[in-house]
């Protein structure tokens, strides 16, 4: 899978609601903003073809358009859950979208998040990838994807939120905020 995760430490914010008598739900009311607003940066980049941290992506080699936009497949799959236990709330954004060949399956979100090098299975006896690259079929020792970071994570799956990110999902939950405390 390929996500991150956004946690909050409810405590006081559930002394302050309980003394005001309002008994409110942290997911939808107070976190789907921040993750609605992360969710349209993460649409962007795919949108403009480029990572959290507004580089472009490296571009397509057999064929014209924007990259990871051809079907819309990864884009689609990404998706927004919500969980709390006892004084903690958290949301998760990601993909656990799979692709498979063979019987051997990969992270589809992983493999374009950082990229990956493709080789040849060891019972290829030829010891060639076969694919089509702008009509012809080519053959190769191996083919390297380049990464095209769409969520705000480094290698090692390390956070790394844009401030632009992190201001916009502040505002957000600053105007949720706004709107349970009235």
């Amino acid at each position: 899978m390929t996500f991150i995760t956004v946690k909050v430490d409810r405590a006081k914010l559930d002394a302050r609601l309980a003394a005001l008598g309002k008994a409110e739900s942290y997911q939808s009311r107070l976190l789907a903003p921040a993750a609605r607003a992360i969710k349209t940066r993460i649409d962007l980049g795919f949108k403009n073809s480029v990572d959290p941290w507004g580089q472009p992506w490296a571009p397509l080699k057999c064929r014209d358009g924007k990259p990871l936009r051809d079907t819309g497949v990864l884009q689609s799959s990404i998706s927004t859950n919500f969980g709390q236990s006892g004084n903690k709330s958290w949301f998760v954004i990601g993909t656990n979208r799979t692709v498979s060949w063979r019987g051997v399956s990969w992270n589809l979100g992983s493999i374009h998040q950082y990229g990956a090098t493709v080789v040849p299975r060891p019972d290829n006896k030829k010891g060639l990838l076969r694919f089509s690259c702008g009509g012809s079929t080519i053959y190769a020792k191996k083919s390297v994807i380049p990464a095209r970071a769409f969520l705000p994570l480094r290698p090692y799956d390390i956070l790394d939120l844009p401030p632009s990110w992190a201001l916009a999902a502040r505002e957000a939950t600053r105007r949720a905020f706004g709107e349970v405390f009235r």
